[in-house]
């Protein structure tokens, strides 16, 4: 039997990788005004702190708006709106922006299917439009502060503030290793590059993110951008019609080498995430279902605060997993931990 097909099926996607050292600028300033994941990042508090204490105490206070803005977040939108290679191509394309351009490339997409004028509106100074947007971000992470902020503090303190904060954070957390780092990216890119004609789209998404993906309809693309600052973690953001993730650099490419005695970073998170007793303990809870913090709290009588610290350790190495009210505990990784354990071992090395 002949068959006409009229259905329109899923479009198809584009997949890209991407690098920039203003990247690792902007993710650099999210890891340090998070105060909650600093100790799960492979690079520790006294680097973190050196960093700061070079720059000026006026640069130090943009940090300290960042951390309270979530600037880092603009920082990244606006890094999106072109191919920036260099610090100060970045800087003068932020310079000649309008206000309302700013705020327009800024504002997340929340509203389907009217963000573009919705946004446009917005950023023009539209009250009603503005109205829509904040209701769309409450509920939604930082951004439903991060919205208001956006549409209501003035343009061109924004811009100063930027400015200053990109041209200072690049001097003092970038340049003393901007080469390193440099060369580091391009390993990533090329080998991500050389494996992407090797595998489907979903396939090489998931080998370089670690872990499922499947793609939302309506989706023009996947963007991978490697990073090295906010190591182990992945960062999974949405522009429109594009989906990011801001994931982890191999260490392949971080150390340049296959050093048969270095164990991967993922497998010694994974054992210093198991070696605590109350850690120990959320796991086992975890393990006989999904649980809120406010419960996990409640049945270990711990604070509050040290609970949330624990779980924030637990999903740095993939153990636990959130949907911003419940936890849940994912059992596959622990049972693959031996069998990531053997190939350690299993590795060639000089003795034999």
């Amino acid at each position: 039997m002949k068959v006409l097909d009229l259905s329109i099926g899923r479009p198809a996607y584009e997949v890209e990788v991407q690098a920039s050292l203003l990247f690792e600028a902007a993710l650099g300033l999210a890891a340090v005004t998070y105060d909650e994941i600093r100790d799960t990042l492979e690079r520790k508090t006294p680097e973190w702190e050196e960093i700061l204490r070079r720059m000026k105490p006026e640069a130090q206070q943009e940090v300290e708006y960042c951390a309270k803005h979530n600037t880092w977040q603009t920082l990244l939108r606006l890094l999106h709106g072109g191919e920036f290679t260099a610090l100060e191509a970045f800087l003068q394309h932020l310079r000649s922006m309008t206000v309302e351009q700013l705020r327009y490339q800024v504002l997340p997409a929340l509203c389907e299917p009217r963000e573009e004028e919705l946004r446009r509106l917005a950023a023009a100074g539209d009250k009603g439009a503005a109205d829509i947007l904040i209701a769309a971000a409450a509920g939604h992470g930082f951004l439903a502060a991060y919205v208001p902020f956006i549409l209501n503090v003035d343009g061109e303190v924004l811009k100063r503030h930027l400015l200053l904060l990109t041209e200072s954070w690049y001097e003092a957390a970038i340049s003393p290793r901007e080469t390193e780092w440099a060369e580091i990216l391009m390993r990533e890119v090329k080998v991500k590059r050389e494996m992407q004609g090797r595998l489907s789209r979903e396939a090489f998404v998931e080998w370089t993110i670690g872990k499922a993906y499947q793609p939302d309809p309506g989706l023009r693309r996947v963007l991978l951008v490697p990073n090295i600052a906010y190591r182990p973690w992945t960062i999974q953001a949405d522009l429109p019609g594009t989906r990011v993730f801001y994931y982890p650099v191999s260490e392949e490419s971080l150390f340049g080498d296959d050093d048969p005695y270095r164990p991967p970073a993922s497998l010694v998170l994974l054992h210093k995430a198991l070696g605590d007793e109350n850690r120990l303990r959320l796991l086992k809870l975890l393990d006989e279902g999904e649980r809120t913090l406010q419960e996990l709290t409640v049945t270990l009588d711990l604070a509050k605060s040290t609970v949330h610290h624990h779980l924030a350790l637990l999903r740095s190495a993939g153990l636990v997993v959130s949907d911003g009210s419940t936890y849940a505990l994912r059992p596959a990784l622990l049972q693959q931990m031996e069998r990531q354990l053997a190939a350690y071992f299993e590795r060639g090395g000089q003795g034999g």
